[in-house]
């Protein structure tokens, strides 16, 4: 199983496709999100679009994303956003086909990762306002009405902990 020392990927010199479906991630591995079978701290850079319009936030995936990533490592992170009217269009154009995509507010996914101890270093919303031909698509706004939200997360370094200094006690003689 993916808990085995034996399935543990332990060198990726090239990129690890995933995909998730029906609560499995499929691709270059095959397990569940919250369970991937990479080296703790070995991911420089993970790109994941639109993962927690499918998952819920508490399901385990943002621990294991902050787990794999290397200390000092980035996490790009996309979702829909909440205001965009792509949401209707994705439910009218989907329908049968796939659910309603779930969305999350910014303020919940950032304090999500947060407690998984990764720093927002960047946030911003990107894509088009409202769908149309892609000629009409103007990208880079940064809207409150464009189509998904973007969150850029990194991993300290290093533990650093705060410690006091002690404050001298020294008599001055007059």
């Amino acid at each position: 199983g993916p808990g085995t020392p034996e399935a543990v990927i332990r060198s990726h010199p090239a990129m690890i496709h995933l995909r998730l479906g029906r609560g499995f991630v499929h691709g270059d591995l095959c397990c569940l999100p919250e369970a991937l079978p990479i080296e703790s701290d070995s991911i420089q850079l993970l790109v994941a679009r639109h993962v927690f319009d499918v998952l819920d936030l508490d399901s385990g995936a943002a621990e294991e994303m902050a787990r794999v990533l290397a200390p000092g490592g980035k996490l790009f992170l996309f979702g829909m956003n909440q205001l965009s009217p792509w949401r209707l269009w994705s439910a009218v154009h989907a329908r049968g086909e796939q659910s309603w995509p779930r969305t999350r507010s910014l303020a919940r996914v950032r304090q999500t990762f947060s407690r998984a101890n990764l720093n927002m270093v960047r946030r911003e919303f990107v894509g088009g306002a409202w769908p149309s031909a892609a000629s009409e698509i103007r990208m880079g706004q940064g809207g409150r009405l464009d189509g998904a939200w973007m969150l850029v997360l990194a991993k300290h370094r290093s533990a650093v902990r705060v410690i006091p200094l002690r404050r001298r006690d020294s008599a001055m003689a007059l």
